[in-house]
């Protein structure tokens, strides 16, 4: 019985130790794109993979939004596979996940998810296919946080 408890513990220590693995600092060119768009607009990223089949659900939802905000926004699609340092940047473990930048530069992004602005990459995830109405919403957010912002 001893035997069997010591397999189990150690076993858990292992699975909870691989959460603490290092993987090593992100280089920093990898935001360099993203940059370039979050400094001329607002900016809703979906990670997303080929095949996934939740997201081509969620591309078609966000062709649709791209053409409500064609002008007030940018909406871009980011194969993890294609951009593995970019999907590990960003913390992607599952897809699809979207996130709505705001503003900032290298890897320091302000994020609107619901009515708070946030700037840890967690707390700003939409996981899952994400309904068109709460990105509207979302997005709606932004634009009147935006707006706030430049007449003050």
């Amino acid at each position: 019985m001893k035997y069997k408890i010591a397999i189990v513990l150690v076993l858990m220590i292992n699975i909870f130790s691989l959460g603490c693995i290092d993987e090593g600092d992100i280089d920093p060119s990898v935001y360099d794109n993203i940059d370039m768009i979050v400094s001329e607009q607002p900016t809703l990223i979906t990670f997303g993979a080929e095949w996934c089949p939740s997201c081509h659900d969620q591309q078609m939802i966000n062709q649709e939004v791209s053409d409500l905000y064609e002008n007030d926004i940018e909406v871009k699609y980011i194969d993890i596979d294609e951009n593995p340092e970019l999907a590990r940047a960003f913390n992607v473990f599952r897809v699809p996940e979207s996130v709505l930048i705001i503003e900032g530069e290298s890897g320091d992004y302000l994020y609107m998810h619901g009515t708070e602005v946030v700037t840890d990459t967690e707390n700003a995830k939409f996981r899952g296919v994400t309904n068109k109405e709460t990105l509207v919403t979302n997005i709606d957010e932004v634009l009147s946080y935006i707006n706030e912002n430049i007449e003050q």
